[in-house]
């Protein structure tokens, strides 16, 4: 397109130009001719640019997914709770503190396995059960004070003594100072402890 454009310029300017000498015009035939050559030249030899290569798609390798029954299933997060006496440790600092544990076996009267296998059979059974403790060691455990550690405590003024949660000030302060332990279900999770469920003992 542009070739023609140029090519039509200089025809203008040879039948346009009324003052132009015959010499003017023969030499505008001329630089009209060799334009026209020279583009015509160009034309044959220019090459249609090159496309680009098209992408290559990327085989993904087909990876074995295994059957679903082959893995082992992921182990529980729910932590079961322990029945342990419990007594007051001691502050380490504004968040934490920690408590001496004990685990204990609740052994019914008529538990005859749990009997035998504590050899109970002349134990007084008050109340109808015994508390089996094979060797007193209580051991210390982390407690939190923010709210990472739950408190239950027994509710002597209802009707069931059902145990209602407390907040940690409540438990230390009922706690420390206090030489016979409490009995609860304790929930431990890796090193700390996560609840504190009083149970009502007759």
């Amino acid at each position: 397109m542009k070739h023609d454009l140029s090519l039509l310029l200089v025809i203008l300017l040879l039948f346009g130009c009324a003052g132009c000498t015959t010499s003017d015009k023969e030499n505008a035939a001329e630089i009209a001719n060799r334009l026209q050559q020279a583009f015509a030249e160009q034309a044959e030899s220019t090459e249609a640019p090159a496309s680009l290569p098209s992408p290559v798609p990327q085989v993904t390798p087909e990876i074995p997914v295994p059957d679903a029954g082959t893995a082992d299933p992921a182990p529980s997060s729910e932590a079961q709770p322990i029945l342990c006496d419990v007594l007051f440790g001691e502050d380490i600092d504004g968040d934490r503190f920690t408590v001496l544990l004990d685990d204990v076996v609740w052994v019914n009267w008529d538990d005859v396995d749990l009997i035998a296998e504590y050899g109970l059979e002349d134990a007084w059974f008050d109340n109808d059960y015994e508390l089996y403790n094979a060797e007193e060691a209580f051991i210390p455990m982390i407690a939190f004070k923010n709210g990472n550690t739950e408190f239950f405590m027994v509710d002597w003024e209802d009707d069931f003594l059902r145990s209602v949660p407390v907040s940690s000030d409540e438990f230390i302060a009922f706690m420390r100072g206090r030489e016979a332990p409490m009995l609860a279900d304790v929930t431990i999770e890796g090193e700390y402890v996560t609840a504190i469920r009083e149970i009502y003992v007759p």
